[in-house]
């Protein structure tokens, strides 16, 4: 099986949990013969640093073309505004 996913670190512990998730989706493609194919993109507050918005129209199409997205947590202390809840809209 052939398996798709966009992949958002996200902020704040994001980036830690989404290292630890893709392993374990890679060891389970792996134990069962899977093919796994990840796309990482720019999104949250590693796009607001790069000077663009918290969900770039190239990333949001990459996330509309897969079958999957693999979110991590997102929206910092310093960071919660109203930009961060269409990052979330966008993918629903």
């Amino acid at each position: 099986m052939k398996l798709e996913a966009a992949v958002i670190q996200g902020d704040g512990v994001g980036p830690e949990m989404m290292e630890e998730a893709v392993r374990v989706l890679q060891a389970v493609c792996r134990r069962f013969g899977h093919h796994l194919k990840l796309y990482p993109v720019l999104a949250c507050s590693q796009a607001i640093e790069a000077g663009k918005e918290p969900l770039p129209q190239e990333s949001l199409k990459i996330c509309t073309q897969v079958p999957a997205v693999l979110f991590g947590n997102s929206g910092l202390k310093n960071t919660r505004t109203g930009r961060w809840i269409s990052v979330r809209k966008a993918l629903l």
